[in-house]
């Protein structure tokens, strides 16, 4: 499907009809939101004589960012996408633990380099692959099966190097399995490609909204509205063997995508946007459980089980809604401007798709 322009929470398509983005794209704040096109219009205007400016954003802009996690996650690289820096993530991971097994979940899709379609359940499974023997999946609901898996790895004697977690959990969920996995000698990798930047509404992260600190945070394209920017933060002791090949300031990112970012950051921190996050969710997570679905998540990020997955999305797309699932769980992430009555809409027209 062909889109001809978009604006906050729509797409239209050639023929001017008007599509709802549920949770089909990376633009965070709203597509051709004006003051992210502004951004990177001016610095378009400014990267090829004015270096000293371009160095200067990029450090602003990693200040910014890594002023919105915890320590130790005081490093920061940029890249241009999510399986860059998943890719990334991996091989810190690997080059800190002997062993080279991971632990993913049901479902996910870290990525599309070699190493991330063979860990990636969803690539793996789609093209009738045979899972290897280095991937391991748990449950996404039962933190039990986490420690299960890492046990079993450590047993096995191949050594865990990683767990990455992907989506939105239930409260408690990621407490027990970072401790599992640490209990395992493995590191916790937490993939915030679409829960975070301000998605999950207060917390920043969906790691930041279970109190847990993981060892190395991904973010994916919404780092910059969809502009092709990624992001790896992580602790020094993780980074510092790596030298020069990962110095911070050898992956410096493009200055037009951190300009880009920085306008998010400027769009997120209005306080009301937050607070219009969780109220939106709130509504739709009670419409929701009064269908008597399985609702989790916060804010704008919500996982909601249904049946024949597939199937619904199609007779969403029907009603000119747009949504992703993950097998019979539909992955509700829309651009921060989604509103009540878009939420009213979406919740009335789910119901008959039902």
């Amino acid at each position: 499907m062909a889109f001809a322009s978009g604006s906050g929470q729509y797409l239209y398509d050639e023929a001017g009809q008007k599509w709802l983005d549920a949770g089909i794209s990376n633009a965070l704040v709203g597509h051709g939101n004006a003051q992210v096109t502004e951004a990177v219009a001016r610095q378009l205007a400014l990267i090829d004589t004015t270096a000293g400016h371009a160095h200067a954003l990029i450090e602003r802009y990693r200040g910014r960012l890594l002023s919105l996690f915890p320590p130790p996650l005081t490093v920061c690289y940029f890249l241009p996408s999510r399986s860059e820096a998943t890719e990334m993530a991996l091989r810190l991971a690997r080059a800190h633990r002997p062993g080279k097994d991971v632990i993913v979940l049901p479902g996910a899709d870290y990525g599309i380099t070699t190493s991330l379609t063979n860990m990636s359940p969803l690539r793996f499974q789609a093209r009738g692959g045979s899972q290897k023997h280095w991937v391991h999946v748990a449950s996404r609901l039962d933190a039990g099966d986490v420690e299960l898996t890492a046990a079993n790895i450590q047993a096995s004697g191949r050594g865990l190097c990683g767990f990455f977690a992907e989506g939105v959990f239930e409260p408690g969920y990621l407490g027990q399995a970072y401790a599992e996995v640490r209990k395992g000698g493995g590191l916790c990798v937490s993939v915030e490609s679409q829960t975070g930047m301000g998605r999950v509404g207060k917390a920043m992260w969906e790691f930041a909204r279970h109190t847990v600190s993981p060892d190395i945070v991904v973010i994916g394209e919404s780092i910059a509205n969809g502009f092709p920017m990624a992001a790896v933060v992580t602790t020094p002791a993780l980074a510092a063997p790596f030298g020069p090949l990962f110095d911070h300031r050898s992956l410096t990112g493009s200055p037009v995508a951190c300009a880009a970012a920085l306008a998010v950051l400027g769009v997120l921190e209005q306080d009301y946007l937050a607070d219009h996050a969780m109220q939106t969710g709130k509504n739709m997570r009670d419409a929701l459980r009064a269908l008597s679905l399985p609702v989790r998540g916060s804010g704008l990020c919500l996982e909601i089980d249904v049946q024949s997955g597939r199937d619904v999305i199609n007779r969403l797309r029907e009603n000119q809604i747009l949504l992703s699932a993950r097998g019979d769980t539909l992955l509700f992430r829309p651009p921060l401007t989604f509103t009540n009555e878009d939420a009213s809409t979406f919740v009335e027209v789910l119901q008959r798709c039902l």
